[in-house]
């Protein structure tokens, strides 16, 4: 509404506006923009009222100013320079700013649900708009002179079932106004540039006192909304699409406030399991946290944050953080679409504490779908030599066996065939009792060495057990095919080592 300044030109465009914002989608009002002179170029007095009037005749309180308005700028913007914002100025907007804010937030005739009407009669260079929030009955009325230079009377039409007061309260400055109430018309007085917000609910008139304080969350009305976005996806998640039934919304936004990992848990109708992973700041910051197919990714932090995930430098989902029955915040990403192959992605995190903002990026990983992940179980000769491969076995005792796949060799002081847990009860520091076996091949009196140089092939069969396959050579042209198994007892400090001929 930024271009519309007289009471016609509102009277033909709002309208359009309203419908256009219940149609298509919300539009924003703009008090000032770079296609038109400063506000405060004209007077001061004229850039208070324009911001109040775009602020207070918004749907859902989109409002917007361009900076330098808070400080009463007076250079025309000019979008390829510089000019001045007037920055740290005074006398300037910003508490008046700041209480118009204040206002859109937290009263619900700014909110959804609202209906929005131009009541005023007469010509002249006044304006009100009614608007009644449908849920809760309350309705405000903005009056507002377009006439920074002169004042005016300001009349309105009464609406049926209106309360018929002659003492409202104005929540802008917080002052009882007097109203002449006659034949359902309404009259006031106006200064000049005077813009009037006013209730009939007087003890609401401490909705904007303190603005300052009351961004430090999101209005409730929001939060709510996010809360019950979230309970549902969830729903969806778990159960598909379909009708909600007795699902009851309201106590499931009690509950995932409560404990979110638990509502999961509950929610999920065939385990008992949460199939939530959770990353915690600043804890997992430097951790590459992994989020198995069909999970939720839940973030948690003391502080509020936002949370952003981003993979080959697009954004795949962003949320603000929600408060928890417990004081903390978190946010709760449903589970992506299944992929054949894992997919690193970042998770950008920006936390809200008391003493600074803090930016963090940290590595995820979204695992496959199991169905189509494969595990290399045989290696030729050629890859064992090329690379340092481990084969790895536990058992119930706690016992680990650390072998090489080259066998008679020690690439680390952790290798050991048998590194045991010796204590029955607990877990405790393991003693290597066997670091490495060898063995030889005696034929016709030459020895030969059963190691690298003679192995063909190494197989696992996904158990913990370990096959080496060599042909070892016996002169004239004559070679031994021998196989040897490797394996960690399941309950007891054991390994047990075959040879097949």
């Amino acid at each position: 509404m930024f271009q519309n300044y007289d009471q016609a030109q509102i009277e033909t465009y709002l309208p359009e506006t309203i419908e256009i914002s219940h149609t298509e989608g919300g539009m924003v009002h703009f008090a000032e923009t770079h296609d038109n002179p400063r506000l405060a170029a004209r007077s001061h007095r004229y850039a208070r009222m324009r911001t109040a009037l775009c602020a207070l005749f918004a749907q859902h309180g989109a409002f917007a100013f361009a900076n330098g308005v808070e400080w009463l700028a007076t250079e025309k913007i000019n979008v390829h320079e510089s000019p001045s914002l007037n920055w740290g100025a005074t006398p300037n907007l910003v508490n008046h700013l700041q209480r118009l804010h204040a206002l859109l937030r937290s009263h619900p005739a700014f909110g959804d649900r609202t209906d929005l009407g131009l009541v005023h009669e007469e010509k002249g260079s006044h304006v009100v708009l009614r608007r009644h929030h449908r849920p809760s009955g309350r309705v405000l009325w903005i009056v507002a002179n377009l006439d920074d230079r002169n004042g005016c009377q300001a009349v309105w039409r009464s609406v049926p079932h209106d309360p018929q007061e002659t003492v409202f309260t104005d929540l802008l400055e917080g002052k009882t106004v007097s109203v002449v109430h006659r034949d359902s018309r309404l009259t006031t007085a106006l200064e000049p540039g005077q813009v009037l917000c006013l209730a009939v609910d007087a003890d609401k008139a401490d909705l904007a006192a303190n603005p300052a304080a009351r961004f430090s969350s999101p209005p409730r009305r929001v939060l709510d909304q996010r809360l019950r976005a979230t309970v549902l996806e969830v729903h969806r998640a778990y159960r598909g699409i379909g009708d909600l039934g007795g699902f009851d919304t309201e106590q499931a936004v009690t509950e995932i406030c409560r404990d979110p990992l638990e509502f999961c848990r509950r929610m999920n109708p065939d385990s008992m399991e949460s199939r939530v992973v959770t990353w915690r700041w600043p804890r997992d910051v430097r951790r590459e946290v992994m989020i198995p197919p069909n999970h939720f990714l839940l973030v948690r932090a003391e502080a509020p944050f936002r949370a952003c995930i981003t993979a080959n430098h697009q954004t795949v989902g962003w949320r603000p953080s929600m408060p928890a029955a417990d004081g903390s915040q978190f946010v709760l990403f449903a589970p992506r679409r299944r992929s054949r192959n894992p997919r690193k992605a970042t998770l950008q995190i920006r936390t809200y504490a008391p003493d600074k903002t803090r930016h963090t990026d940290a590595p995820l990983l979204f695992l496959a779908q199991p169905q189509y992940l494969t595990v290399r179980r045989t290696f030729r000769k050629t890859e064992i030599v090329d690379r340092s491969l481990l084969l790895l076995g536990t058992n119930q005792q706690g016992t680990v066996m650390r072998s090489s796949v080259s066998p008679e060799q020690l690439f680390s002081r952790y290798d050991a065939l048998l590194a045991a847990n010796l204590s029955p009860d607990h877990p405790e520091d393991r003693r290597i009792l066997l670091t490495r076996c060898r063995a030889w091949v005696v034929f016709q009196g030459y020895s030969q060495e059963i190691n690298s140089d003679c192995l063909t092939s190494f197989t696992t069969d996904g158990s913990g057990r370990g096959h080496w396959h060599y042909r070892i050579p016996t002169g004239q042209g004559q070679s031994v095919r021998l196989a040897m198994e490797l394996e960690i007892s399941a309950s007891v400090n054991q390994i047990q080592i075959r040879y097949f001929r």
